[in-house]
């Protein structure tokens, strides 16, 4: 599943995924992720919004009534997007820090080498993208924080702020 999703994948749709977010433009990232075809990525984006209800206007009743919009189960979503935001974090430092002579891709082999060898830098940048996007969305700071994309001292404040409110809500 993963290495078919990487043949997919590639970083710049998550690049410009992660600025939206930066950004705080979850809708234009829901549409970048469906015009790349990335229907997984834009249900883990959709996850990520709050649950809320509207006034609704009801044509047939000629009433209004209140609509639920949202991720009604957005606390087990946020559970699982903290645990495979773990994950990611985990397996990048496992595989890049830990075994400098060995790439990647020669340590996950498989019977189709070109493509693995091919996909090996690909691979490490959607990485961090990922797990940078997962961390964000769940607020997981201590992973957020030790991203290569949060360098400068504004992008710290930002993630900082946004894992704070966050929390708070």
């Amino acid at each position: 599943l993963i290495q078919h999703r990487f043949r997919k994948l590639t970083p710049f749709p998550l690049q410009v995924i992660w600025q939206c977010i930066r950004s705080g433009q979850l809708d234009r990232a829901l549409e970048i992720a469906t015009q790349h075809n990335c229907f997984w990525l834009k249900a883990c984006l959709k996850g990520s919004i709050l649950e809320y209800y509207t006034s609704a206007y009801d044509p047939i009743e000629n009433s209004s009534c209140l609509e639920r919009k949202g991720n009604t189960n957005r606390a087990v979503w946020m559970k699982t997007c903290w645990k495979y935001a773990n994950q990611l974090h985990t397996s990048l430092k496992t595989n890049y820090t830990q075994q400098p002579s060995t790439p990647y891709y020669k340590s996950k082999q498989s019977t189709n080498t070109t493509s693995t060898t091919e996909y090996s830098n690909i691979n490490h940048d959607i990485a961090i993208l990922e797990y940078s996007l997962y961390s964000a969305l769940c607020c997981h700071y201590s992973i957020l924080k030790e991203s290569k994309l949060v360098q400068s001292w504004s992008d710290h404040l930002w993630a900082y702020i946004k894992c704070s409110h966050e929390r708070q809500i």
